[in-house]
């Protein structure tokens, strides 16, 4: 007629314990507190990750002497797109190669500084 004692819930791993008294207000306090399966999916991420999730890194393209896409040797002549990589004769149209450049939005852009909104004078009043 003996009770099972009660066990007191599992502790936050030292790590954890450690930085929340780092923090006090931060995100590793809220894990915490958590239950031990949000501790477990609260992944930070390595130090050497980026901040900013919103685009990766651009390569840059340090043999200015060769295209970009074929690797050809294109000499003194070699044809600089706007995405800022050199290619060859025949990938330096904007359709022959991978090119990240928002042609549309600079024509659009160009087009709003070109053309700008003219108001008559007697519609402002209404």
């Amino acid at each position: 007629a003996a009770a099972a004692p009660l066990t007191p819930p599992p502790a936050a791993p030292p790590a954890a314990a450690a930085s929340s008294a780092a923090a006090p207000g931060g995100a590793a306090a809220a894990a915490a507190s958590a239950p031990p399966e949000a501790a477990a999916a609260a992944v930070c991420l390595p130090a050497d990750a980026p901040a900013d999730e919103g685009e990766p890194s651009k390569p840059v393209q340090t043999n200015t002497s060769r295209c970009w896409t074929c690797n050809k040797k294109i000499g003194l002549l070699g044809f600089q797109c706007k995405c800022e990589y050199f290619f060859c004769a025949g990938h330096r149209a904007s359709d022959k190669h991978e090119c990240a450049f928002d042609y549309k939005a600079m024509g659009k852009q160009q087009l709003t500084q070109a053309n700008p909104t003219i108001t008559p004078e007697k519609l402002q009043g209404f």
